[in-house]
């Protein structure tokens, strides 16, 4: 049968063998190379990339009882937070798929999943391609009360208020009304931090660094600033007005010449108005904290001994929360 033949949901995720040959794929073409059976009874198209975290969460929502639904960070990519992808360090290592099962389930035994018990309410789940998934609100309370700390609890918050529209007070609502759920203390303590403004799950490290290390104020994040004759000087990561103390995160892509260019003569010209610019990278937030930490906490006491009325800034007003700034998945 020829692939332009097959509806275009069948390309994706996994399926089974009777809805397949229903769909003109002959049981000769199931045994062939173009699809394999990636788990008992359900087959995916074979050019699918398998690593692909839609076809990951697509794959492990296909074989789940109808009374479950895909939660965690796989509920959040179909439902749009794409920064959330199930990636780990490890790139040859992947987080598993959360499935949310009544407690009366038998846990599935499959590789690539994390049995969860935990029912689920008539609004806790939605339809995204054609897979049952936690409702957004469900999935940022999930995925914040099961963080493996309060750090990665306010990371995947960030994420799923900017790019899930899911306000921090119905999180909060949702949780009152589950007061004896696991998790709960990290959860509300994340909520106090979380910040939509926040682009990438590194600016939200380099931010918590900030506040629950340093112990400084928490800064601003993607705030404009500008010149006192109202013109744009940039948009910082990170940016305590009391202090005049900057944070820029170099993710990868600053690694390259021309970026470097960019950032150096942005940095200098934050700094020639006054302002005083830390910025890090991956390693400063892994193995360097402790020196990251120190000058932080250097830059800021220096904040109040300056003269305010030398400052040449101004913070801006900033815009509608940004998008993720974030390179475009693989596709499924």
């Amino acid at each position: 049968m020829l692939v332009d033949e097959l509806p275009a949901g069948l390309l994706t995720g996994a399926h089974g063998r009777r809805r397949l040959l229903l769909a003109g794929v002959s049981p000769a073409e199931l045994r062939g190379p173009l699809w394999d059976e990636v788990l008992p009874g359900r087959h995916a198209w074979t050019p699918t990339d398998p690593s692909h975290p839609r076809q990951r969460a697509l794959v492990a929502a296909s074989a789940i009882p109808l009374d479950a639904a895909v939660g965690g960070w796989a509920a959040a990519y179909l439902l749009g937070a794409h920064g959330l992808d199930g990636s780990t360090p490890d790139p040859d290592v992947f987080e598993p798929v959360l499935l949310c099962l009544p407690r009366v389930r038998q846990r599935p035994w499959w590789d690539g999943v994390r049995p969860f018990r935990s029912d689920l309410g008539p609004h806790d789940v939605v339809e995204v391609d054609g897979a049952r998934v936690t409702s957004a609100v469900r999935t940022a309370f999930d995925l914040g009360r099961l963080a493996p700390s309060l750090i990665e609890s306010v990371v995947v918050l960030d994420a799923v208020t900017r790019d899930l529209g899911v306000g921090t007070d119905a999180v909060a609502r949702y949780a009152r009304q589950r007061p004896r759920w696991r998790g709960l203390p990290r959860l509300r303590a994340a909520l106090e931090l979380a910040d939509p403004r926040s682009r990438s799950p590194q600016e939200t490290r380099f931010r918590m660094l900030w506040v629950l290390e340093a112990g400084l104020d928490a800064p601003r994040s993607n705030w404009p600033v500008l010149d006192l004759d109202g013109h744009l000087l940039g948009e910082v990561d990170l940016l305590d007005v009391r202090t005049g103390v900057v944070g820029e995160y170099d993710g990868a892509h600053h690694a390259d010449a021309e970026q470097r260019a960019v950032d150096n003569a942005r940095h200098e010209a934050l700094e020639r108005h006054g302002l005083r610019v830390v910025r890090v990278t991956a390693t400063d937030l892994a193995r360097r904290r402790r020196w990251t930490v120190s000058r932080l906490r250097s830059a800021a006491d220096l904040g109040p001994a300056r003269d305010p009325e030398a400052d040449r800034w101004v913070p801006g007003r900033p815009s509608s929360v940004s998008p993720l700034r974030d390179t475009p998945a693989r596709r499924a």
